[in-house]
């Protein structure tokens, strides 16, 4: 299921915005870079390494997914409400 988040974009997003390098993230983790520039390009990210990402970045990336599940369940709500 697409929600329209694409995860990795979002990190690369905000580490723009912050005026990081990919070398400080790889740092913070740790890994080697290259897994920086894959983790940008993946849509879907591991539970743990994205709250380690989170947590480094002082930016809850859960909170994007969990907005959209709360807008589909009202959407989804209203419609059963209505048949």
């Amino acid at each position: 299921m697409n929600n329209g988040i694409h995860t990795g974009q979002l990190i690369q997003k905000i580490m723009e915005e912050e005026g990081r390098r990919v070398e400080w993230l790889a740092k913070k983790i740790p890994c080697d870079k290259k897994n920086i520039y894959k983790i940008y390009k993946q849509e879907y990210i591991h539970t743990q390494l994205l709250e380690r990402i989170s947590i480094i970045l002082q930016f809850n990336f859960f909170a994007h997914h969990f907005n959209y599940v709360d807008e589909q369940i009202n959407l989804h709500s209203s419609n059963f409400l209505n048949q």
